[in-house]
């Protein structure tokens, strides 16, 4: 199926700027997140009670950023039909790249498994350079999962 003469609804032409802003409206919600799941486990766990034979606060902060990256993306991307709180926002959704229906939580899955490095400016960098050179402005994962952002 071709995006070019499709409805805006299908094309993933023009939706670079809106999935940039979407993903930055989502790490700024991660972010809130990890701030006060780190805030809450502190007071829980208290500083002097060792977390996993280790340094608490180091052990919990990634601990608490793997699992709410992967769980934030994964869980509302497959609940809400291929969106996040910020592609929600910004008008955009995942979609299944072979019947443009919503994708499945194998794909879900699958185009989400970086999430948990999207604090870091290479991963970020690099999928936006993929996103640039492929023509149904994919990143890698999506290509794996076979999934494109397109308007909603």
């Amino acid at each position: 199926m071709s995006d070019s003469g499709g409805s805006d609804t299908l094309s993933t032409r023009g939706v670079l700027r809106l999935r940039i802003a979407a993903e930055i409206l989502d790490l700024i919600v991660q972010f809130g997140l990890i701030t006060a799941l780190l805030v809450l486990g502190v007071f829980v766990l208290d500083t002097t009670v060792q977390y996993v034979q280790g340094g608490t606060i180091e052990n919990l902060a990634v601990s608490v950023v793997l699992v709410t990256t992967l769980v934030y993306n994964i869980v509302l991307e497959w609940r809400w039909g291929g969106q996040t709180i910020g592609k929600r926002l910004k008008g955009v959704r995942v979609r299944s790249q072979d019947d443009h229906g919503a994708p499945s939580l194998r794909q879900v899955v699958v185009r989400n498994l970086p999430a948990p490095l999207a604090f870091n400016l290479v991963v970020l960098v690099v999928g936006l350079v993929a996103i640039v050179v492929s023509d149904r402005n994919q990143r890698l994962f999506d290509r794996a999962a076979s999934t494109v952002v397109t308007r909603s």
